[in-house]
Formats: C-alpha cells, sequence, structure tokens
C-alpha cells in the first residue's frame, strides 16, 4: 500500500466520526469540517490524562510494560499531535492506555511499541475481554446493609423523591398532541430515562470503587472512636442503596465518600467527619463545609505567615542567598521505568 494512502486510511478516518474540528488540511467537498467551538474541553482533557499518567504509570507491576509507556508517551506527546486536526484523536489513545494501565498491565494496541508511522482509527479498537476487578467483585457494601432494614433511604435533595419515573408518560396520554408528536416526544421520555439509568449505574460503581479504596485505610485508623466513627460513616453513606433512583442523592453520597477517602489517606478524621452522620439524611457537602469553615480557619499565603516562615528558616553564615524550591519529574524521566533509560528518538527502537 501507498504510505501516503496508508496515512490516510490510518489518521484520515479518525476525521469521519461526526466530531467537529478545525484543520488546515484539505479535504474533498463532501467532508465538511467545522470548527470547535470550545477547545479549552479537549486541553483540559489532556492535561487530566497527563497527571494520571504521572500518577500511575511507575505503579506497573510488570517491568516489560513500564517499558512500553515511554515510546507511547513519545509518540503521542509529539507536535503532529498537540495540532487541532489530531488532538482528539491523542486523547482518545491517552484514554484507552490509561484504562489499560489502571488495569495494571498494557493490553490491546499497547502490547507492543506504537508504529513509526501513523497511528491506526481509534474506532479500530476492538475491545479486550477482562475479567471483574476486585472492586466489582467486593460485597463490602453487602455486608455493611447486612442487618439494616428495608427502609427507603430520605433524600435531602427532594421533598419528595419519586421511585418511578412514570408521570411524563402519563402527561402524554393526556395530551392533545398529534400521533407524530406523541412518538417524538415519548422517544424523547425514553432516551432521557436511558441516560438517567446509565448515569445511576455509573455513580454506583464509582462509590463501590471508593468503597473498596477505603477498606485498608480504615483497618488502619489507630483509635477506637476513629475506627467507630469511619464504620458509621460508610454504613451511613452505603444506606443509599442502588435501587434508589435519586441521582442527586448519589451524587451527595459520593461527594462524601470521595471526602472522607481523603482524609483516610492521612489516617485522621476532621471537618464533617470529626463527629458521626446525621440520624437524618445527609445536606449538600458544600453546605455541610460552610457550617464548619468558622472552626477551621485558612491561611492567607499574602498575610504575615510566609515572612514568618522565611525568618525562622536558617542563613547563610558568610551571606549570600538562599532559596526554596519545588520539582516535579519529566513526564519522559526514568521515573517511569526502572531499567535504562531510552535515548533513541525513534519510537520502533
Amino acid at each position: 500500500m501507498n504510505p501516503d494512502s496508508e496515512a490516510a486510511s490510518y489518521d484520515g478516518a479518525s476525521i469521519r466520526t461526526g466530531i467537529s474540528r478545525q484543520s488546515s488540511l484539505m479535504l474533498p467537498e463532501s467532508d465538511q469540517v467545522v470548527c470547535i467551538k470550545n477547545d479549552d474541553s479537549i486541553n483540559i482533557e489532556f492535561v487530566y490524562y497527563t497527571v494520571m499518567l504521572k500518577k500511575f504509570a511507575p505503579n506497573l507491576s510488570k517491568e516489560k510494560d513500564k517499558v512500553k509507556v515511554i515510546p507511547w508517551i513519545r509518540k503521542l506527546y509529539a507536535a503532529e499531535y498537540a495540532t487541532n486536526f489530531f488532538k482528539i484523536k491523542r486523547n482518545r489513545y491517552l484514554f484507552n492506555m490509561i484504562l489499560s494501565i489502571l488495569n495494571d498491565e498494557m493490553y490491546g494496541v499497547f502490547k507492543s511499541i506504537p508504529p513509526a508511522g501513523p497511528l491506526k482509527s481509534p474506532e479500530s479498537f476492538t475491545i479486550p475481554s477482562i475479567p471483574l476487578a476486585t472492586w466489582e467483585v467486593d460485597t463490602m457494601w453487602e455486608e455493611m446493609l447486612k442487618d439494616e432494614d428495608d427502609t427507603a433511604p430520605i433524600c435531602s435533595m427532594h421533598v419528595k423523591c419519586p421511585e418511578k419515573d412514570d408521570d411524563d408518560e402519563e402527561i402524554l396520554y393526556t395530551s392533545n398532541i398529534s400521533v407524530d408528536e406523541f412518538n417524538a416526544k415519548r422517544e424523547k421520555i425514553q432516551t432521557d430515562k436511558n441516560k438517567k439509568a446509565i448515569f445511576s449505574s455509573l455513580l454506583d460503581w464509582e462509590f463501590q470503587y471508593l468503597l473498596h479504596i477505603s477498606r485498608p485505610y480504615a483497618a488502619l485508623m489507630t483509635t477506637i472512636q476513629d475506627k467507630t466513627r469511619v464504620a458509621k460513616w460508610l454504613q451511613k453513606l452505603c444506606g443509599i442503596r442502588m435501587d434508589m433512583t435519586c441521582t442527586k442523592m448519589k451524587g451527595v453520597r459520593n461527594d462524601y465518600m470521595m471526602a472522607l477517602l481523603g482524609y483516610l489517606y492521612d489516617l485522621r478524621l476532621t471537618g464533617p467527619f470529626e463527629h458521626p452522620p446525621p440520624d437524618g439524611p445527609l445536606v449538600n457537602l458544600e453546605k455541610a463545609m460552610d457550617k464548619l469553615k468558622d472552626s477551621y480557619p485558612l491561611t492567607v499565603p499574602t498575610q504575615n505567615d510566609v515572612n514568618e516562615f522565611l525568618t525562622d528558616q536558617p542563613t547563610p553564615a558568610e551571606g549570600g542567598a538562599f532559596c526554596y524550591i519545588a520539582i516535579s519529574g519529566d513526564l519522559q524521566a526514568t521515573n517511569l521505568i526502572k531499567s535504562k533509560p531510552v535515548h533513541t528518538k525513534d519510537c520502533s527502537k
């Protein structure tokens, strides 16, 4: 195959997926390219994937997988993939690579180093068959509710939180509309219900994952009082069950779970978790923190604290200057791999 035609079949395939973007590439008249209205979201997504790579790539358990990360980073972080035409394609590759790394292996297209030429379209990826992760089969949620009654949880987001979404259907049948309008509205209602069900499931999976992570940290709490409070908070949050239809209340539950996990990382409980959970419904985490902010004043860097800190630091005995610096690892540095660093620019080597 001609290299030019191969490049078109690989890189050019991603421009016909319905995602609008801007490019200086001349296309046939049938392929219309529209400028992205908001390119910031793509760049923010890219920064997020970069942070994820720096955090999780060094934790790959197999040395052979760590060695493959560097060539892929060099490939995807090359100048050509920073252009508007290839940004979305680059992000899709990074997304799939991070999913692979989170499963502690390099699978699919990432089993081998990237090709020297153009990358295939992400739409050509096959979905690998992956067994359930440990957190997906964790029964901690069920165990926390084993001795609980079946009383429906109280929603703090609504005065009355409906268990079913049949109201819209009743409105349709009582409205004086044409058959086409009826079918269109019913299809929209069903689509919205499906989206809500998917979103609700995603919130439950997120909570189950965070709950699984919290288990070892909760066990490391040093005092009986802290362990008791953690158990009560986890049981309170588990009380917002999967079968609850209110996604807003599930979002509040996940906010509390993320905040609690952050404190568990430091093996300390403070903020709203300094006391046992309330008996009634949980309020929005932001409102809960507003009630506590006067008890935990924040240090403002522009005040005298910085000057006091520098004054207390040792200074050179014979004059001169001193400074404080912060160092972060280069994404392509050898902190990603233990073996000899790769110096070649050729990703195929």
